[in-house]
Parts: C-alpha cells; structure tokens; sequence
C-alpha cells in the first residue's frame, strides 16, 4: 500500500539525520505540517511526514481496519528502508508503540533498518494504556468518560466541543479548532487499529541490546499521558 508523505527540504545535504514523523490515532501527516515540519527544516533537516495505511491521504483499499502492530511497523520499516540513511523516528501517540514495535524488529534481526534514534512525543509506552486510563478516571471520572466516548464515536469529527475536550487546549482559537475537526474527521474512515489484539501482544518485550539515542516527551498540562506514565 502506498503511504501519504509530506516532505520539507532542510537543505543541508547528509550532514543532519531526516527525520520521520508518524502520527498519532485518528491524526495524519498534516498535523506535523502545522508547526514540526517548518519549524525543523528550517533548522537543517530534512523531513518527511507520514500518514499510516488507510489514514490521511494514504491508500485505504477495502480495508475495515487499518493494520496492526506489526504491519505498521513493517510499513515505517518499508519507508526507512528507502531513504538510504537512518533517520530518526518521531512518534505521537499510539504511534510511540509502532515506533517501538520497529526497534524491537531491528533489535530482533527481522531485516528492519536502524535507526539514528527515536523521540516519543506523549506516547503510549510500552506497557499500554491501561494503568494510564485507570489514574485518569480516578482523577476525573466525567471527562474521562467524555473522551473515551469521543475515541470510541467519534464524537469530535461531529461536535467542535467534544473535539477541544479530547484534543486540544481551552484556548485553542476557534478558527484553528474548526480546521482540525475537518482533518480529523476526514483523515481516519477506519480505526487505527484492533485495541483488543494489541492489548494481547502487550508489554512490549525489553531491547536485547542497546537502544539507539531516545527522548521522552510529555506536557505538564497533558490531561491523559501524565507525567507517571513518562517514565514506565
């Protein structure tokens, strides 16, 4: 299947390593677009964006599901593959475990190139989101119902409030959030993937060997990946 990329120039040769962004649930390649990609290749890196299979501009096929752990990383591994240099990895989201899913394909010999390292931007960790979603009900049951009834509906796609509450921030211009619902709900005709299924191949084993250059990222403000699921 073909993948949707977004690509900037850093126009600095080979001397800095690409870098490859991979977006979270529901989200596709135009989301780095918004501040990421100009941001960075203005600052020397080439970089390209990606919209996983059947998300953004992305073939979709029949496909009722987008893919798995595996055939996402197998995709990324694909693309990797074809820049001739490792680049390094930008995960967002639930991306963080396709991202991790591909270390360990690497790590484990199944033909997966390296890498020159990985930055997981509030990322699902390795151990999944259960203990995660656990805190955020005990800390506030009503909005973590909210938003679990938005990932599940897709509420957000159709109500400009349900989208701010699972996205965004309160101050979020209003113009700006009428834009990202419409991306939002037109990038994403199928789920991401079978919670069920990747909750079976979950935790993620440790590395064998040395991981390559990582960094965690999180926000204080993050009213679902807190601070304590940072350093699982």
């Amino acid at each position: 299947m073909s993948l949707e990329v977004l690509f900037r120039s850093g126009h600095e040769g080979e001397t800095r390593p690409p870098l490859v962004f991979i977006p979270g649930s529901y989200h596709g390649a135009w989301c780095w677009e918004e501040n990421f990609s100009p941001y960075l290749s203005q600052k020397g890196y080439d970089c390209y964006a990606l919209s996983l299979r059947a998300q953004g501009g992305s073939d979709r096929g029949d496909l009722k599901l987008a893919g798995t752990l595996d055939s996402h990383a197998q995709d990324i591994a694909n693309f990797v593959s074809s820049l001739g240099r490792p680049p390094v990895l930008v995960a967002h989201s639930f991306s963080g475990l396709f991202a991790l899913r591909f270390i360990d394909g690497s790590d484990r010999n199944n033909g997966f190139p390296n890498i020159a390292g990985v930055a997981l931007l509030c990322s699902t960790p390795p151990s999944g989101n259960g203990k995660l979603i656990g805190r955020f009900f005990r800390r506030d049951p009503l909005l973590s119902v909210q938003i679990t009834w938005a990932f599940v509906t897709k509420s957000f796609a159709r109500s400009l409030e349900a989208c701010q509450q699972t996205f965004f921030s309160p101050d979020i211009p209003n113009e700006d959030l009428e834009r990202y619902q419409a991306q939002l709900a037109a990038c994403s005709s199928v789920p991401l993937l079978d919670i069920r299924a990747v909750n079976k191949d979950l935790p993620l084993p440790k590395p064998r060997s040395q991981l390559p250059p990582s960094f965690v990222l999180g926000g204080v403000e993050d009213r679902i990946v807190d601070r304590w699921l940072l350093v699982l």
